[in-house]
């Protein structure tokens, strides 16, 4: 079983926010995104506290959906 990536123009973009540090905008450049802990998510979020997958970022039709997998961490 092949992992079909579909990439896509520059459009959107993520801005993490800290109190305490300015982190780089990260370009949203594939539909859909896994977000979590693990290292074969597209964004890796390295804390305790963040699920091994913890969310899927999708966009359709233009728009941008976050779904939360309701996952422990």
């Amino acid at each position: 079983m092949t992992k079909e990536t579909h990439y896509y123009t520059f459009k959107y973009q993520l801005r993490p926010i800290n109190r305490e540090r300015v982190y780089n905008p990260v370009p949203i450049r594939k539909k859909r995104l896994l977000i979590g802990r693990s290292e074969n998510c597209d964004i890796v979020i390295p804390f305790r506290d963040v699920s091994t997958v913890h969310a899927v970022l999708e966009v359709v039709g233009g728009k941008i959906n976050l779904y939360d997998m309701n996952s422990s961490t």
